[in-house]
């Protein structure tokens, strides 16, 4: 079990949806509780989504930010639940991961400008992490790009991460592309970050579980028959799916563990 010298809050944003934004926020909650760490995961998404909040999840409807500015702090106040878990976290030394919805960034950056939220953070003694999703689209990659720029304009004491999620295909673009045009530019902005890749699963392995409301760590930990039980399938094909979950588990972990080697030694 690791015990950390501060609170850690990561924030997971992308322009849009399905480019594995919130598989990658799921990813870094798995990374810190196998280590031991209390984790808080906020999720700011359309009640359309009928989501329903695990433990040490909280809500948060994107339909209240629209109407934040009717309130006394604005947006401030609607996302209000992050500073409840971020104290928390202070007290445990814990991490508050925060999962924005697609189509966020101008309720984002209000708050980050608002509040002077990176110098918020470090007078708690936390460190925060900006981590950019992007899939491997062009129009994901300009995105990310200007999402980097941004970030720093309104947020410079946030260390920025950039998620490269393999969820539609590789990021090795033949040279003069626009795609590696693309991709260039994100490398250019995001010089001074860290970087995570994110491979696809293999044979589409974790689908059943998702289905059956399962996680990866869930997966990782549970018994093969009692797995093949909840997903309704046998325990050849069960087997066959966990095993590739485990080595996208592997992969990752490596990704992560160097994006966040040793949390006892992240200094404010």
């Amino acid at each position: 079990m690791l015990k950390m010298k501060h609170a850690i809050f990561l924030e997971y944003l992308g322009v849009r949806g399905g480019i594995g934004k919130s598989t990658s926020a799921n990813r870094a909650r798995d990374h810190f509780k196998w280590a031991g760490v209390s984790v808080y995961l906020v999720r700011i998404e359309s009640k359309r989504c009928l989501w329903t909040p695990q433990t040490d999840e909280v809500f948060i409807a994107t339909e209240d930010l629209a109407e934040s500015n009717d309130q006394t702090g604005g947006v401030a106040a609607t996302l209000a639940p992050i500073w409840k878990v971020l104290d928390k976290a202070r007290k445990t030394n814990g991490v508050v991961i925060c999962d924005w919805g697609a189509g966020l960034t101008n309720f984002r950056s209000d708050l980050l400008r608002s509040t002077g939220f990176d110098e918020v953070l470090n007078s708690f003694g936390v460190v925060g992490y900006a981590c950019i999703v992007t899939d491997n689209s062009v129009d994901s990659l300009l995105q990310c790009a200007d999402t980097l720029k941004s970030t720093r304009d309104v947020a410079p004491g946030l260390h920025l991460v950039v998620i490269h999620n393999e969820v539609h295909g590789h990021f090795d673009f033949a040279d003069g592309t626009v795609e590696a045009r693309a991709l260039a530019g994100v490398m250019e902005e995001s010089a001074q970050a860290r970087h995570i890749k994110i491979p696809a699963f293999r044979g589409n392995a974790m689908a059943p579980f998702i289905a059956a409301g399962l996680t990866v760590l869930e997966v990782m930990t549970s018994d093969p028959q009692w797995l093949a039980t909840k997903i309704g399938r046998d325990i050849f094909v069960t087997k066959a799916c966990v095993s590739k979950v485990a080595e996208w588990w592997k992969a990752t972990e490596s990704e992560f563990s160097n994006a966040f080697p040793a949390p006892t030694d992240m200094a404010p």
